[in-house]
């Protein structure tokens, strides 16, 4: 998994790739579909489950990257005049979670 920051500023927009999670029998196996599917989300809360009731960052999205296998783009875009969530307004420095489920 890639990890760091990603700067963007409002209007703009900003990209990382990152590799798809695998678990270690995956690995072992030399299988990259074992496990099924996953879904890939962005989240405000630390927890990002849905006993913390988590909330979607709906300015970042994720999708496959296009001709390179297990590989998916992040893309930031904010803009506030179409963002919603608790930093939509804000200035600085935030910290947003990945949250990986097996479908």
């Amino acid at each position: 998994m890639t990890t760091g920051n990603l700067a963007v500023t409002d209007g703009s927009t900003a990209t990382r790739d990152f590799m798809k999670a695998r678990d270690s029998v995956e690995v072992a196996q030399g299988l990259d579909t074992l496990c099924g599917s996953r879904t890939y989300r962005v989240c405000y809360l630390s927890g990002c489950t849905a006993s913390n009731t988590f909330t979607d960052v709906t300015w970042i999205t994720i999708a496959a990257k296009a001709g390179v296998a297990n590989t998916f783009t992040l893309t930031a875009a904010p803009n506030t005049i179409t963002s919603t969530g608790p930093t939509a307004l804000a200035t600085g420095t935030f910290t947003f979670y990945l949250r990986t489920t097996l479908n």
